[in-house]
């Protein structure tokens, strides 16, 4: 790890978003790794976040950062085959400790690591990681540019950043916000943090980042569907038979059911978008 850390003091992390997180994960504690970690895998959205994910090439020789990444990191998720060199970074020291736990029940064959840092001032040398994975983080700082800024200086020359946020776009936010306020608040969204595919575009350039693919997650019915619907069966889906049920059947049906959705997708009116940039 010393040849990645550039040491630094971290003491301006912002102590009421770390006791905001703690708290979070305190609250989640009662769920089951892995009902977490089937309703990460078998919602509808998964497919094309796996294919965005796919995007970033990683090898067995890649270096990995995964910035605030939580619990789960996506890493361990949708590259948990690869042996590459990861590293997960949080606030919440809770968080961290039980993503080390879990990258270790999801059988990731690579090595993982955890570092506590504030995303606008992260502790690593320049140009040291070949990936940077910036999930559903942008709609959490004060300063998003600062944190684009972070995660491009220490990628390397030829990496990529894979970028999931919120969409500002999303026609039927407000709808999700009426139905799931305690969903809302436990995530610690601001309204003034959402932004649309374009103003992440603009940061990716003024960052010295190309533009290499974008995707659109979730729109109505798949969200409905991945939001409401998937958290009150999880724990049924981890039993055989209904897993295998699930995965050749109902989950190909919801997938072509959520082509209606398409029409919106097209129009960027989606819940959640994916940018991958290269450097």
């Amino acid at each position: 790890m010393d040849k990645y850390t550039r040491h630094k003091n971290i003491s301006d992390i912002k102590k009421s978003q770390k006791a905001f997180f703690d708290r979070k994960y305190i609250k989640w504690a009662w769920e089951s790794y892995w009902s977490r970690f089937y309703k990460d895998r078998f919602n509808i959205s998964d497919f094309e976040i796996a294919k965005m994910f796919n995007r970033l090439e990683l090898r067995n020789s890649s270096s990995v950062l995964d910035i605030g990444c939580g619990d789960q990191p996506l890493t361990c998720i949708y590259a948990f085959n690869i042996s590459c060199f990861s590293v997960g970074v949080d606030l919440s020291v809770r968080g961290l400790k039980r993503a080390k736990k879990n990258a270790s029940r999801s059988n990731f064959s690579g090595s993982f690591h955890i570092v506590v840092a504030d995303v606008n001032h992260l502790p690593f040398n320049s140009e040291c990681f070949d990936a940077v994975i910036h999930s559903m983080v942008l709609e959490h700082v004060d300063n998003p540019e600062a944190s684009l800024s972070e995660a491009s200086r220490i990628l390397k020359n030829g990496g990529k950043i894979f970028l999931y946020t919120v969409n500002r776009r999303y026609p039927f936010r407000k709808i999700y916000e009426m139905l799931l306020p305690g969903y809302f608040r436990a995530m610690g969204h601001s309204k003034n943090r959402y932004y649309s595919i374009y103003e992440i575009k603009s940061y990716f350039v003024k960052n010295g980042l190309q533009i290499e693919g974008e995707a659109y997650i979730f729109v109505f019915i798949s969200a409905i569907f991945d939001l409401i619907i998937l958290p009150k069966f999880s724990q049924l889906l981890i039993r055989k038979p209904w897993t295998q049920i699930y995965q050749k059947v109902f989950l190909r049906f919801l997938r072509v059911i959520a082509f209606l959705d398409n029409p919106l997708k097209k129009l960027g009116l989606s819940s959640c978008v994916i940018v991958i940039g290269r450097k």
